[in-house]
């Protein structure tokens, strides 16, 4: 099995343009959907962290709701670029 520096430098080589710009893979819905739904499981994780006590639940739900969010604000998923999906128009 390949390390991770090899698997990390090959994704990013594989989706690296020529004008040094990451190629979009996240788009419409799957974009809207991701940013829906993780600002409500990063707001979740923050009160169940904060209100509910617990701390380990909340920061593993709010962790899960800022990846959605991050790959939809930035067009980009590293799973899909490894799954070859592609819901970019």
């Amino acid at each position: 099995m390949p390390d991770r520096e090899a698997i990390t430098r090959t994704y990013f080589v594989a989706a690296e343009r020529r004008d040094g710009r990451l190629e979009r893979n996240v788009g419409g819905n799957d974009r809207l959907a991701r940013i829906g739904f993780g600002s409500v499981f990063a707001f979740v994780g923050v009160v169940a962290a904060v209100a509910l006590r617990e701390p380990l639940v909340g920061a593993l739900v709010a962790l899960f709701g800022g990846g959605l969010l991050a790959s939809g604000v930035a067009c980009r998923c590293m799973v899909n670029e490894l799954l070859d999906i592609d819901t970019a128009e």
